[in-house]
């Protein structure tokens, strides 16, 4: 079977849809012949794509109306059994608005192209009070419903996005961990999950670490909890570091919080397994609307390492995955929340065992690669 996937860049560990795309790939090696469109650009010259053969990449300088000429051209030459687009609206477009996807799959269904959408995102949250947002993602809404209603099936990672693709119908598969394989080829990773006197190491994810957070380690700090070390990894965005960096220095936490620069998989998964608890506080607004979900490849990770997790609760969450005080321990947004939860599952060593222990069934039982291949197996009749 041939697939063309289609996607809007793949920069190596600094884009979670490249990332998924070029593991999906990597999975489906011996089944599946794939080719490649996706665009160019200063971050990813030099980057080999996993396909069998060098010619079954293919690079764009842009998206656009225009693509589909190109595509036209890859679908006649490579002859695809299926074009599968990894979709996210402002990887498409600058202003998040890719109108030019309903015309291109428009003229695909009539060609009778099978076509197939995994949308990693539907649209920004409407409910906002700038109208500006609110404009933006009732367009996005509609963009996604329309080309949902175009493709011929679709995959997406939670039921609130499913529910925004309606009438058009789609399977929730959960994204898992971009570095499951990796961590699989590492059989001797120690996971050293420890509460000792000396050194108590808890994990963040860089780009969702909140001043919130930061003031709860300050005020943990102040009342004895000295032991504790904040290490923030994974890709940031330059912005939101500088921020947290000025922030830390006010604080005089730089000898108690790390960010790790930006590394490879291994060394990610090492620093990530030595964790007592990793946290990821989400964004929730005043609606309830947002929270950790089954969305993101790196609490995904977390899961997969069978580590304690403190996280947000909001709309997004799917409490099938995410139950509290059992594979998770949920937290309000502010740094007193944050500083409880902490203090609740460091002191109570049965907890973080149990939290430990059905991480790790939920990843396996929900979340793994093995369970989004054999959805997909079942579309793509592979």
């Amino acid at each position: 079977m041939k697939i063309l996937a289609i996607v809007d860049r793949i920069e190596n560990g600094k884009d979670g849809v490249g990332d998924f795309t070029q593991q999906m790939i990597d999975f489906y090696e011996e089944k599946i012949q794939w080719i490649v469109v996706t665009k160019k650009n200063e971050n990813n010259a030099g980057i080999t794509i996993p396909t069998r053969n060098e010619r079954d990449c293919f690079w764009v300088d842009n998206w656009g109306l225009n693509s589909y000429s190109t595509l036209k051209k890859i679908i006649r030459e490579k002859k695809p059994d299926w074009l599968f687009i990894q979709y996210v609206p402002f990887s498409f477009n600058k202003k998040g608005i890719p109108f030019f996807w309903i015309g291109i799959l428009l003229l695909l269904r009539i060609k009778k192209v099978k076509t197939s959408i995994f949308f990693h995102e539907v649209a920004v949250d409407p409910y906002q009070q700038s109208f500006k947002l609110f404009l933006l993602g009732i367009s996005q809404r509609w963009i996604g419903k329309l080309m949902a209603l175009l493709a011929n099936c679709n995959f997406t990672s939670n039921r609130i996005y499913q529910q925004l693709l309606l009438p058009a119908s789609s399977t929730v598969i959960p994204i898992p961990s971009n570095f499951e394989k990796v961590y699989r080829s590492l059989s001797q990773m120690p996971i050293e999950q420890v509460v000792s006197d000396e050194k108590i190491n808890i994990v963040s994810f860089t780009n969702r670490c909140s001043i919130a957070l930061l003031d709860a380690f300050y005020y943990l700090y102040s009342i004895g909890f000295t032991s504790l070390q904040l290490h923030l990894v994974g890709k940031a965005d330059k912005y939101h570091k500088e921020v947290l960096q000025k922030h830390i220095a006010q604080k005089s936490l730089t000898d108690k919080v790390t960010i790790l620069p930006d590394t490879d998989a291994a060394i990610l998964l090492a620093e990530m397994s030595r964790a007592t608890i990793y946290i990821q506080i989400e964004n929730v607004n005043t609606k309830g609307q947002g929270g950790a979900s089954s969305k993101s490849g790196i609490m995904a990770t977390a899961l997969m390492l069978g580590l304690p997790i403190i996280t947000t609760k909001g709309n997004l969450t799917d409490e099938t995955y995410f139950k509290n005080k059992e594979t998770v321990f949920f937290a309000e947004q502010h740094s007193d929340s944050i500083a409880s939860a902490i203090i609740e599952v460091l002191n109570d060593k049965m907890l973080r065992e149990n939290m430990s222990a059905n991480s790790r069934n939920t990843y396996n039982s929900f979340f793994s690669w093995s369970i989004l291949t054999e959805k997909i197996n079942s579309t793509f009749l592979v």
